[in-house]
């Protein structure tokens, strides 16, 4: 695959999340399924990878399973069809499972957060019927750890994409400022926003489950 043809899916991608974010969910579903055909067919990632040999630009190609499931839930109950939305529900919950069990094969998932989204697993693999679906077993101080997690990273997000948009102001390239060079810089952000989406994805799978 060409580095424009993979800049372009970059751009595609950046561009379908942003509609999920504006609440054009129904859009947002269809351009990532569009998505993961494509990426899948060109073979960018590979399941047999460590996230040491993923290219910076393709990494956030990894939590494309955690937008596409957040854009599922977000889908319109058309002609009050329950049925079309439980089944979004559960193929939300589905690719939640595959997009924390593709960052725990790279041993990219910590042990709290392993222990979280085995929990979701075994919540999400109950009856269809919401009103079956047991609580998430967690404490006040649990959700009010995940919250303030949640919302340092977001700082952490911003601080790093001030400094990349620092650099690009100054026309700097190979020179290091505040201990980054533009390459370290770029994967700094990626992971950074890979976090992030780990925990978003816990957040919106915990929501699923527990009907709220």
């Amino acid at each position: 695959m060409s580095l424009e043809k993979g800049a372009n899916l970059a751009d595609e991608y950046r561009a379908a999340v942003a509609l999920v974010d504006q609440g054009d969910a129904t859009t947002a579903v269809t351009k990532l399924e569009s998505l993961q055909e494509r990426i899948a067919r060109a073979s960018i990632l590979s399941r047999n990878e460590s996230l040491d040999d993923i290219a910076t630009s393709n990494i956030p190609f990894l939590t494309l399973e955690h937008e596409l499931a957040k854009a599922l839930t977000q889908l319109p109950i058309v002609g009050g069809k329950m049925t079309s939305r439980l089944s979004n529900l559960k193929r939300a919950c589905d690719l939640w499972m595959a997009f924390f069990q593709n960052l725990e094969n790279m041993e990219q998932v910590s042990k709290g957060e392993q222990a979280e989204y085995h929990a979701l697993i075994e919540l999400s693999s109950t009856p269809d019927d919401p009103s079956g679906m047991p609580m998430l077993s967690t404490s006040r101080d649990a959700k009010i750890a995940r919250y303030n997690a949640k919302k340092q990273t977001q700082q952490e997000l911003k601080k790093l994409q001030a400094l990349l948009e620092r650099r690009t102001r100054l026309g700097l390239d190979a020179e290091d400022m505040d201990g980054h060079d533009q390459e370290s810089l770029e994967r700094s952000l990626a992971l950074k926003s890979m976090e992030f989406a780990k925990q978003d994805a816990v957040e919106e799978w915990s929501s699923v489950v527990q009907g709220t």
